[in-house]
């Protein structure tokens, strides 16, 4: 399998396929991996979204990125600090709390907090017009650089030799 890019979908892609003994190769112009996109990311991992196969797949990425240091022994850099959603609109607050049916359905540990609670939380957030939010509590954040580092690293443990970040430099 060929896979063009290095970064936050390129190397967990080459450790799964890693897990399924394929053979892979990952191509990336840069020179190691990590060092594209993946440099601009903020590394928030979370499961709070309205379509039912992304909540899924979020929250199947949530419990990897949870349990990373534990089941292997590296620190991807994971926090679970939540996600807050604040809404300052009627129309907002009705459209996020009908979201919220969707999104307990789907198995997400998420619910509607009011202003005073939401002040807590977030210390320093605007209060003028805030009508609360939703709250997901298991989401969090994790290092992106760390993350693709120790997805290819994985990879590489796993078998996958021919796993490779290609360097094609221009000197012009």
């Amino acid at each position: 399998v060929i896979i063009i890019g290095a970064g936050s979908v390129g190397t967990p892609l080459a450790m799964f396929l890693a897990e399924k003994k394929k053979k892979v190769l990952v191509i990336d112009s840069l020179p190691s991996v990590g060092q594209g996109q993946n440099k601009c990311a903020i590394g928030g991992v979370r499961a709070t979204h309205s379509d039912g196969s992304k909540i899924k797949a979020a929250l199947r990425s949530i419990k990897i990125f949870s349990g990373w240091q534990k089941k292997h022994g590296e620190d991807i850099g994971w926090f679970q600090g939540g996600y807050f959603f604040p809404v300052y609109t009627e129309k907002d607050e009705a459209m996020l709390k009908d979201m919220l049916k969707v999104q307990k359905n789907f198995g997400l540990d998420i619910n509607w907090i009011g202003p005073e609670e939401a002040k807590w939380l977030v210390p320093g957030i605007a209060v003028d017009g805030l009508r609360g939010g939703t709250y997901s509590p298991g989401d969090g954040s994790a290092s992106p650089l760390l993350s693709a580092n120790a997805f290819y690293r994985r990879a590489l443990r796993l078998g996958a030799k021919d796993v490779y970040v290609i360097y094609r430099r221009s000197y012009s």
